[in-house]
């Protein structure tokens, strides 16, 4: 698996569907706790979806920085320089150790400036709890991009379902409590035990980078800093990492103004991200298999084979639209009642009774045919965002992405919807609107080509006559 010459779609779906899985058990571990917290408090609910995206946009932002080094990681492996792989990732490690100072400051301070209401002391807590996932995201990215890039999926794969099942066990026990032996900590239970899963994946996969075949084989006991070589990686990951700090911040901002418009449209709201977020996995992984591919075929010097491989993408993205239909438009029910139930006995602001069930399931069933367009939308904008991030064509994504998402996003929520009061069903067909012009920005740099011929990698990566076995 780690000589990765081929664009079809088997290849694609061999080194994808292992990163798909780890995305889901990613995403289902936020989905869990989103659910356990709709059955605590709609408040707690809605917290976590406001202060909670917030806090992971600087997260998103850390772990995409060091996420990025999978193209060296891929460019190295397709060029054979395999006692070099584990360069790129070292720098990610020490990255990590950095950014225990950043995440340590943001949560002791940020979340008071911002949320400085008494009724907002649930964002807080959220907020506060989760920023020691910041430094573990970033040493399990960083280190998962050298499996990635290699195109050994499986390692990160069984990971995730590790630190999510050990999210799933913690969830009831320290959100509800237990009588008489632990009290119920609400949402800053469901930050505990986020945190703890990814502990544990954390100290694993530490242990798996250092193991006796991978020191030998790759070099992974050679954890000198080196400075030209790390400022390579932050420079060709910065502008992505940036875009995606951005894209998740901007997130934050919607559900923000969505909270103050009314309870109605932040718990709209809630679910459907809570329910999107279920489906990311397929994208997010489809993008990194195509990175993981398109690298490969950069360093071997078979650009060639780069259309075909979006032609593969395009064939996964077709059965994953007919899947996600089925379940989010014919058949959504089943996950909408999931958020619908009643509450415990904690005090809410929703006015949230039989009466209304109805009428929130009409305007969630509504929003979701959007979210479903958006989500496969979304998915062909990750396979043109692969293949220019392999190419290190990470700065157009930044600015293009950057430029998208407040001018087509933001932008026309605040006025239509803050200001002009319109239903939330406007939200999501806006979101629609924005991937759709997001997604033809990154088709059009893939169709003029300017990718190729990025000059940033090619100094650290030599080409394919020039390697030595």
């Amino acid at each position: 698996m780690s000589d990765i010459k081929s664009a079809d779609t088997k290849q694609l779906w061999r080194v994808t569907s292992p990163l798909m899985v780890s995305f889901l058990s990613t995403f289902a571990m936020l989905f869990v706790d989103r659910l356990f917290l709709s059955l605590y408090s709609k408040d707690a609910l809605n917290a976590a979806a406001i202060s909670g995206t917030l806090a992971w946009s600087f997260i998103v932002a850390w772990m995409t920085l060091a996420a990025l080094v999978e193209i060296f990681v891929a460019q190295y492996n397709g060029a054979n320089r395999k006692m070099e792989i584990a360069r790129p990732v070292w720098q990610m490690i020490w990255l990590a150790a950095l950014s225990v100072i950043f995440f340590t400051i943001l949560g002791l301070f940020f979340p008071n400036l911002i949320y400085s209401s008494p009724h907002e002391d649930l964002h807080r807590d959220y907020f506060s709890w989760l920023m020691p996932c910041g430094p573990l995201s970033v040493i399990i990215s960083g280190i998962s991009a050298f499996y990635i890039g290699q195109g050994h999926g499986k390692v990160v794969k069984w990971l995730s379902i590790l630190g999510n099942l050990i999210n799933i066990g913690l969830d009831p026990i320290l959100i509800f409590g237990v009588d008489g032996i632990l009290p119920a900590m609400g949402i800053k239970g469901a930050a505990i035990a986020t945190v703890a899963g990814y502990a544990i994946q954390a100290i694993v996969i530490i242990f798996l980078f250092l193991s006796k075949r991978n020191r030998k084989e790759f070099g992974t006991n050679n954890y000198k800093f080196d400075f030209k070589l790390f400022k390579k990686c932050c420079t060709v990951g910065f502008p992505t990492a940036l875009f995606g700090g951005l894209e998740v911040f901007a997130s934050a901002l919607f559900y923000t103004m969505m909270e103050k418009v009314s309870p109605e449209h932040i718990f709209v709201c809630s679910v459907c991200q809570s329910i999107e977020m279920l489906f990311l996995f397929y994208g997010y992984g489809l993008e990194k298999g195509i990175a993981a591919i398109a690298g490969n075929l950069i360093g071997a010097k078979m650009q060639d084979q780069i259309k075909k491989l979006v032609k593969s993408g395009f064939i996964l993205i077709l059965y994953f639209a007919i899947a996600l239909a089925i379940i989010t438009i014919i058949y959504p029910d089943p996950l909408i009642d999931l958020f619908l139930k009643q509450e415990s006995s904690q005090s809410t602001s929703l006015p949230f009774d039989t009466h209304q069930i109805a009428h929130y399931k009409t305007l969630i069933r509504t929003c979701l045919i959007f979210v479903t367009l958006y989500l496969v939308i979304e998915n062909i904008r990750w396979i043109y965002s692969g293949i220019l991030t392999a190419a290190g064509d990470t700065l157009y994504i930044m600015i293009s992405g950057t430029i998208s998402v407040w001018l087509f996003l933001l932008v026309p929520c605040y006025f239509f919807i803050v200001i002009g009061k319109h239903s939330i069903i406007f939200a999501f067909v806006n979101w629609t609107i924005y991937s759709i012009i997001a997604t033809l920005l990154n088709f059009i740099r893939f169709r003029s080509g300017a990718w190729k011929s990025n000059p940033m990698l090619s100094e650290e990566i030599p080409s394919k006559n020039s390697v030595t076995p």
